[in-house]
C-alpha cells in the first residue's frame, strides 16, 4: 500500500519536475520511507497513548530514530516487520518502565547502553555499504552523538526526575540491542 502511495506521489511530481528513470526510482524510495516513517512514528505514538505513556515514548522514539540514523541497528525485511519489531520493543519498553526500575539499575542500563554504542558506533545494513568510504567519518559522528547523549544523561541525574532517567536509560538500552542485533545479521550475511 505505501508502494503504491509512493509510485503515485512520485507519478504526480512527475508532472512538474523532469527526472530520468533512475531519478523516478529515488525519488519513489523516498516517499516510500518518508510516508513509512510517518505512518509507523503515529502508530508508535498511539500505543504510548493507549498505554498512558506519551513522553515516555516520544523520548524512546526520539532516542532510538537518533541513534538508529546515525550508527545504524537492526532492519527488518519490510516495513510490516521493522514496524512489529519496534512496536514489540515500544511495549516491552514501556512493561519495564511500570517496573519502575531503581537508579542504580538506570545508572547500570545507560553505561552498558553508552559502552556498546562508542565500541560499535557504527553497523551498515547491506543496504548502505555503498557508504563504506565514509565509514570513519560516521563512526566519529555516532561517537560524537554518543557523547552528547552521556552529557545529557549526567545532566538528567542532577535533575533527579526517575521517570525521565528511566526512560532515557531504557531507551537507550533498546538501542544498544538493536546495534547488538545488527552485528549478529551482518555476521551471519557475511
Amino acid at each position: 500500500m505505501i508502494a503504491l502511495i509512493a509510485a503515485k506521489l512520485t507519478n504526480w511530481l512527475r508532472k512538474y519536475v523532469s527526472m530520468t528513470e533512475d531519478e523516478f526510482g529515488v525519488y519513489q524510495y523516498a516517499f516510500d520511507i518518508a510516508i513509512y516513517t510517518l505512518l509507523s512514528t503515529a502508530g508508535l505514538l498511539c500505543i504510548g497513548i493507549v498505554a498512558g505513556h506519551l513522553i515516555p515514548t516520544v523520548i524512546c522514539i526520539c532516542v532510538f530514530y537518533l541513534n538508529q540514523t546515525c550508527g545504524g541497528g537492526y532492519h527488518a525485511h519490510s516495513h510490516g516487520g521493522c514496524f512489529m519489531t519496534m512496536a514489540l520493543g515500544l511495549l516491552i519498553y514501556l512493561l519495564l518502565l511500570s517496573f519502575q526500575p531503581d537508579l542504580q539499575i538506570c545508572c547500570m542500563a545507560a553505561t552498558f547502553s553508552f559502552g556498546v554504542l562508542m565500541i560499535k558506533p557504527l553497523v551498515l545494513h547491506e543496504n548502505k555499504r555503498y557508504l563504506e568510504h565514509k565509514r570513519k567519518k560516521l563512526e566519529t559522528r555516532s561517537r560524537m552523538i554518543t557523547l552528547i547523549e552521556i552529557i545529557g544523561f549526567i545532566l538528567l541525574l542532577s535533575v533527579n526526575n526517575l521517570l525521565l532517567l528511566m526512560s532515557a536509560s531504557l531507551s537507550l538500552l533498546l538501542c544498544a540491542i538493536s546495534r547488538i542485533a545488527a552485528l549478529f545479521v551482518s555476521k551471519r550475511h557475511s
